[in-house]
């Protein structure tokens, strides 16, 4: 009765010896009655954390319009991770209704475009394209 007690220890304690589990690859928003309440796995932002970055009036704004089925924003994606860039910026999805509203008060219509919001709530400048983002954000903007 004792070996099997130790063999059925040594494999539960070898079953959770594995590490950490591993980062979910799957992105969840969960919304109740047309308000979102929770929202995980998701490298865009939602509007009420989008609110919350804009009151900020201590440091730029760097906002990329972005889509996931946009190959040339997954390309900015893995530059802005590569690069160290990628906790500098603040990304929103086209496909959203709120940010697909902005967007068209903002005049953007292509993907990604980054606009950079001052301290003081003014648009600085607005850059469009993978590598004028990147590029921008490497010479102008410490990681």
């Amino acid at each position: 009765m004792k070996v099997l007690f130790t063999i059925l220890l040594a494999t539960l304690f070898a079953s959770c010896a594995h590490g950490p589990p591993p980062q979910r690859n799957a992105e969840l928003i969960v919304t109740y009655e047309g308000t979102e309440v929770h929202r995980a796995g998701t490298p865009y932002k939602s509007l009420r954390q989008f609110e919350k970055i804009l009151k900020d009036t201590t440091k730029t704004k760097y906002v990329i319009f972005s889509a996931r089925w946009c190959d040339s924003c997954k390309f900015l994606n893995r530059a802005l991770r590569q690069s160290g860039h990628w906790g500098a910026v603040t990304l929103i999805d086209i496909d959203e209704p709120w940010v697909r509203a902005l967007a068209g008060e903002m005049q953007i219509s292509n993907v990604p475009t980054m606009v950079v919001i001052n301290k003081n709530d003014t648009i600085a400048n607005t850059f469009i394209g993978p590598s004028a983002i990147i590029m921008h954000l490497l010479i102008n903007v410490d990681k």
